[in-house]
């Protein structure tokens, strides 16, 4: 059984830790089964040596071709896919049925506003192409029951979550994490995080008016815009510094993760202006650390958040909000809780990604 991965070239470290995790844990058996990767990337974006062998480094215009060796091939996200491969799928059915998608934020939650021909004919595409997907893999438990509701489709469909976590730094720090309450009491300056990439859904500029209330309070505003669009993270930045001046700091550059997750660490607030899946692998750490999260009432991550017991704060609050209620610490202990048994349970992950390595084709 070959078995291909396919990851874009957004975000190499999901791709690097995953592919980490699939060979030290789904390689004792190669004759049985074997994963091998494709990246569309160069092999010198791929920083880590070790992790090169079984990895094709492509162009997305050689994946139909590559893959038609392979008995399962895992689209990890859909998003850069073109129309093309999409069409050159639809029209192989052995293709087709041999792929297993694991949806990302950015391609199940997708929105386009655009009305024009083209756009309105890829949209088309897309969806035909989703429709003929047999077997779906949600990250985020209520990605599934979205898939089911808006595809409405006869796939089998998974839960598995991704591993980055498990070589995460910062749930193996033991050093003690500032809390809000001191700093409050200590009247040191409170970090404030919006958004974490240069993302329209994160609706950075809503909350920088929102905020706004607090401009003369004891606040560091940072703003993480190192990648996605890079012209709205230029108006983000604009707005920003016209708002707030030298009390905002904003982010361009790529940090690796000890470093990033050493910034983290150093938040107090962080916000998430979005109704979509967005941000895991930042929301993850901030409520295992007992950061202070806001979000939209009534948003897909809200919800989930709150229906397992872990304190989240409506983002709609915030304008109406003193200062004191802002910044009033949460109890984290719950949301803890959850991270060290969902998020950070080796055995469990494993388990949940040989359902889907084991999934039968149609």
């Amino acid at each position: 059984m070959r078995i291909l991965h396919v990851f874009p070239k957004v975000n190499l470290v999901v791709s690097s830790t995953f592919i980490k995790f699939a060979k030290e844990n789904f390689s004792s058996l190669p004759q049985k089964e074997s994963h091998e990767f494709a990246i569309n990337c160069t092999a010198d974006e791929l920083h880590d040596n070790e992790l090169k062998q079984n990895v094709f480094f492509i162009s997305y215009d050689k994946l139909i071709s590559i893959a038609d060796g392979f008995d399962k091939i895992i689209l990890h996200s859909i998003l850069q896919l073109t129309t093309l491969n999409k069409i050159k799928f639809l029209l192989t059915p052995k293709l087709m049925n041999s792929i297993i998608w694991v949806a990302w934020g950015g391609d199940l939650y997708k929105y386009s506003s655009s009305k024009s021909i083209k756009s309105r004919l890829k949209e088309m595409i897309n969806y035909r192409f989703i429709k003929g997907i047999k077997h779906f893999v949600g990250i985020f438990p209520p990605d599934i029951d979205y898939f089911k509701k808006v595809y409405d489709t006869g796939a089998c469909t998974y839960y598995a979550s991704y591993t980055g976590a498990l070589d995460n730094p910062i749930y193996k720090e033991q050093r003690a994490l500032p809390l809000l309450e001191q700093k409050i009491a200590n009247n040191e300056t409170i970090n404030i995080m919006v958004g974490h990439s240069s993302t329209k859904v994160l609706n950075h500029i809503d909350v920088l008016e929102d905020l706004f209330r607090y401009k003369d309070e004891n606040i560091r505003i940072y703003i993480p815009l190192s990648y996605g669009d890079m012209e709205y993270g230029n108006l983000v930045e604009k707005k920003a510094v016209e708002l707030y001046g030298d009390k905002v700091v904003y982010i361009r550059s790529i940090m690796n993760k000890q470093d990033y997750m050493k910034f983290l660490s150093e938040i107090d607030i962080a916000v998430f202006n979005t109704h979509r899946q967005i941000g895991l692998g930042n929301i993850n750490p901030l409520i295992y650390m007992g950061k202070k999260l806001y979000m939209p009432e009534g948003s897909v991550m809200y919800e989930f958040f709150h229906s397992e017991g872990i304190s989240i704060s409506s983002c709609s609050e915030i304008k109406n909000l003193s200062y004191d209620d802002f910044t009033k610490p949460v109890q984290i202990n719950q949301g803890r809780k959850y991270i060290m048994e969902n998020v950070l349970n080796k055995e469990k992950k494993v388990e949940l990604w040989r359902k889907v390595f084991d999934a039968a084709m149609k």
